[in-house]
């Protein structure tokens, strides 16, 4: 982030605006190791375009759309639960009416996400030069 003064919440905002592929890219560049989980990461993005009616430039679903994506992948919460478990991260202090894919990663894998908006983006040799 150019503006290194922004908190991690506001860094964490800032990723959840923006679209699913490059919420996703972000996710995938901060969990370098954790490469097992790519290919569902992509499943995840590409079922969002399909549920989001922006499509590919969309950034979030709405609760009731997030409640068909957790079941699209066997993985059925009641929305107080899902609630619960996007606060349960820490990265939710607030209620969340739209979730963003980084949030359900954040939550699907139990992310640090003070280390996800902290985390070196682009180029993995480039970050060690």
């Amino acid at each position: 982030f150019a503006a290194t003064h922004m908190g991690d919440s506001q860094k964490l905002a800032a990723i959840a605006e923006k679209p699913y592929a490059d919420q996703a890219k972000w996710y995938l560049n901060a969990q370098w190791n954790d490469g097992q989980n790519a290919e569902k990461v992509w499943a995840y993005v590409h079922y969002m375009q399909d549920l989001d009616e922006k499509k590919a430039e969309g950034n979030h679903l709405d609760e009731m759309q997030a409640h068909r994506f957790l079941e699209k992948f066997n993985e059925t919460l009641t929305v107080q639960s899902m609630r619960d478990r996007l606060r349960s991260t820490g990265a939710v202090t607030t209620s969340l009416r739209n979730v963003p894919l980084v949030h359900l990663l954040i939550f699907k894998y139990n992310a640090d996400w003070r280390h996800l908006v902290n985390a070196p983006q682009g180029n993995q040799q480039e970050i060690a030069k």
